[in-house]
């Protein structure tokens, strides 16, 4: 499922086995290569100028996480100019994904009327050149903030209407995973063991937890309704909506907290979290020791994305994938809409691959 993820970087492979029951199991394979071992050796210029190119999606959330971790390992004092001007490129960046998902991606799975369609798109066109003029930008962009606030306005008055039962089914308590709870680097580095285990299929205190907007937006009233009636998928669209007011925003030059954060739990170690588009984005550098006057060099890189966290093997796409109501018949078109929905709304920065599996059998 994404058009705009890499190739080069691996895959989300999904297999999805169904009968006359639903859905019997599904499982997750990522293979987006670890980063590490190409990083070892290198100095921190050169890791900070390699790794936002080694992402086509989030590049500048990568890169601001590089960059703030080395800073942080090396003992560097942050720059409070530099750290403004690396919030509202973050902002303009979290904009432009959001807007490609709900003006582009949910309208056509959602089927919605060709002309709107057609509008959104030349709307967004104009929209993504905007923000994408916005990177280093320093002064505030009020107009361009407003539009977004009114956009917000119209998206949500469209979108969740879209969904039924048969796309947004209630899902049961039981079912749901738990919501990360904000992390500062600080928490980050006390509670998240970041070793190769833990960076390919992270838990927060022994549990699987979801990132992103409807992790961060989950106290908004129209999210936390849409929650409260099971309706996940309405959620995660109502709290898209929810952050793109928030990160408009920022580009209208309000202070609001920072999405950016970092320290260093131990001398040569830097640990970055940025709230990125698709959720919490952990980047952890350790230097070696280096001789006086020599640039230190990484001993050790560690990448967690969102897409670790909100599909882990028993993560929120696995047990939302299994509590979906039996289909007419195994594998129906409205099973695969339902499940490339939830993919969409959890929305993973690798491409997707489907193997579905039909049975007989009762």
């Amino acid at each position: 499922m994404n058009e705009r993820a890499s190739l080069a970087m691996g895959a989300l492979q999904i297999g999805v086995r169904c009968d006359r029951s639903g859905i019997r199991s599904a499982t997750l394979r990522n293979t987006r290569p670890a980063i590490a071992p190409a990083l070892r050796g290198l100095t921190a210029g050169e890791v900070c100028a390699r790794v936002p190119r080694l992402f086509s999606l989030c590049a500048q959330a990568q890169a601001i996480a590089v960059r703030a971790a080395c800073s942080a390992a090396a003992g560097a004092t942050p720059d409070a100019r530099a750290q403004a001007a690396d919030e509202r490129a973050l902002a303009a960046e979290n904009a432009r994904e959001h807007l490609w998902r709900l003006m582009l991606d949910w309208p056509a799975l959602l089927a919605l009327p060709v002309a709107l369609q057609a509008d959104w798109r030349n709307r967004f066109a104009a929209l993504h050149r905007g923000l994408a003029a916005r990177a280093g930008a320093d002064n505030p962009d009020r107009a361009l903030a407003a539009g977004l606030q009114v956009l917000a306005d119209e998206l949500a008055a469209a979108l969740p209407a879209a969904l039924d039962d048969a796309l947004d089914p209630p899902l049961p308590a039981a079912a749901a995973t738990a919501l990360l709870p904000a992390l500062d680097a600080r928490a980050c580095s006390r509670h998240l063991a970041l070793d190769q285990a833990f960076a390919a299929a992270p838990r927060l205190d022994g549990a699987c937890h979801e990132t992103g907007a409807l992790a961060r937006h989950r106290a908004d009233a129209a999210v936390a309704a849409a929650l409260a009636h099971g309706r996940r998928l309405a959620a995660r669209i109502l709290a898209r909506i929810a952050d793109l007011r928030e990160v408009a925003s920022v580009l209208a030059g309000e202070a609001l907290p920072s999405r950016i954060d970092a320290c260093s739990p131990v001398p040569g170690t830097g640990l970055a979290c940025v709230d990125s588009a698709r959720g919490l984005l952990i980047h952890q550098v350790q230097l070696a020791p280096a001789p006086a006057g020599a640039a230190p060099l990484i001993a050790d890189y560690r990448i967690v994305a969102p897409t670790e966290w909100n599909f882990h093997p028993q993560g929120a796409f696995v047990r939302e994938a299994l509590a979906s109501p039996p289909a007419a018949a195994p594998a129906t078109m409205a099973t695969r809409r339902r499940l490339r929905a939830l993919v969409l709304a959890l929305d993973p920065c690798v491409t997707v691959s489907w193997a579905f599996e039909e049975s007989n059998d009762a």
